[in-house]
């Protein structure tokens, strides 16, 4: 009898994740490519699936940004029909929170080239806080560091006076921003006040996610920390300074793994065709 196989996929803002595994739970393949708007999704996958051979899929759960919608989920779930048997598409918020806490309660507070927490109670209620993107939201996230800092004039005097402009034009704006978050906070690290500060501002923000998110749970409710800006020792330890009454903990598996491994339960995931 052959193995059937799972694959579950993360797309975020800046990444987009695949993991391979059987129906033994044994992972089998991973990889990681630079991230596409989600109706490009389809066209990566395959193509990324060509290089493993195109394996015979009998499930598929895509986590993506921009997703949280059922209009854009049934969009995708159709353009990805004939990937695998199973085609299951949620938010990334989502599947991230299942890879946290599987299924359970807590509040998953995330901060990346955007920000946004997500927060489900013990009747499987969720609550969202952020999430609204570049142009109406993602405070305390590497984009809102990377706009922050090009707005200070004392910060300005670290870059080149055209980098402003040259990343408004560039092909990613977005993404491209977020990278200069990075140069901030080595900024802040070293002393420099002014990073400091916007260092100081973005955790607030992100702990204000946390909070909203957590209205309706039990104190202290669990909380799991995800996204390339809490790699920032700094950051994270000033985020977690102001949040009282929440657990940390971490998760035991990524979120394409915690994808491809919902194809052992699918009843768990399923959705209206």
């Amino acid at each position: 009898m052959s193995r059937r196989l799972l694959l579950g996929a993360d797309l975020g803002g800046t990444w987009l994740r695949l993991c391979l595994a059987d129906d033994s739970g044994r992972f089998l393949r991973r990889v990681r490519v630079g991230a596409v708007p989600w109706p490009q999704a389809p066209a990566r996958i395959a193509a990324l699936l060509k290089r493993w051979n195109n394996p015979k899929l009998s499930w598929l759960l895509l986590g993506g940004k921009g997703l949280r919608g059922r209009r854009e989920q049934k969009a995708l779930r159709r353009a990805l029909r004939g990937l695998a048997d199973r085609i299951v598409v949620i938010s990334d918020l989502e599947l991230s929170h299942r890879a946290a806490f599987r299924g359970g309660t807590g509040v998953l507070l995330i901060a990346g080239t955007g920000s946004s927490a997500l927060g489900r109670d013990r009747k499987g209620r969720w609550r969202y806080a952020g999430g609204w993107g570049p142009l109406l939201g993602d405070e305390g996230s590497a984009f809102w560091i990377g706009k922050e800092a090009l707005k200070d004039s004392r910060l300005s005097r670290s870059w080149p006076a055209e980098l402003p402009l040259r990343l408004a034009r560039h092909p990613n704006p977005v993404r491209a921003t977020a990278a200069l978050a990075r140069r901030v906070l080595k900024l802040a690290e070293r002393g420099d006040p002014a990073a400091a500060a916007l260092r100081r501002r973005a955790a607030k923000a992100l702990a204000a996610l946390a909070g909203e998110a957590a209205a309706g749970l039990p104190s202290p409710a669990p909380l799991a920390l995800h996204g390339g800006l809490f790699s920032d020792r700094a950051l994270r330890k000033q985020t977690l300074s102001l949040l009282r009454g929440f657990r940390v903990q971490v998760p035991a598996v990524t979120a394409e793994q915690a994808a491809a491994l919902a194809g052992l339960g699918q009843k768990r995931y399923n959705q209206h065709p």
